[in-house]
């Protein structure tokens, strides 16, 4: 994936979430790519500070966002 075709539709707190939006994006043959945003406690030397990665961006192709974004909200309405 090129970053130049890359849009973003998701900005979550944690690696968690976004990995689950990533599996039902995967579920439904969408391509995505998590980018991590703020540093982990980790990445920072210190284990138990955000152990989860921090927050993150879900991105995909542009030409799939409007299908991504619809799968979001059916899900996020289900729940």
């Amino acid at each position: 994936m090129s970053e130049s075709d890359l849009v973003e539709i998701a900005f979550v707190g944690d690696e968690p979430q976004a990995l689950m939006i990533q599996a039902l994006l995967e579920e439904h043959e969408i391509p995505s790519l998590r980018q991590q945003v703020t540093p982990s406690g980790p990445l920072l030397g210190y284990g138990l500070l955000n152990p989860s990665a921090g927050a993150q961006r879900v991105m995909v192709h542009a030409h799939r966002a409007e299908e991504a974004r619809a799968l979001l909200e059916e899900a996020e309405g289900t729940t």
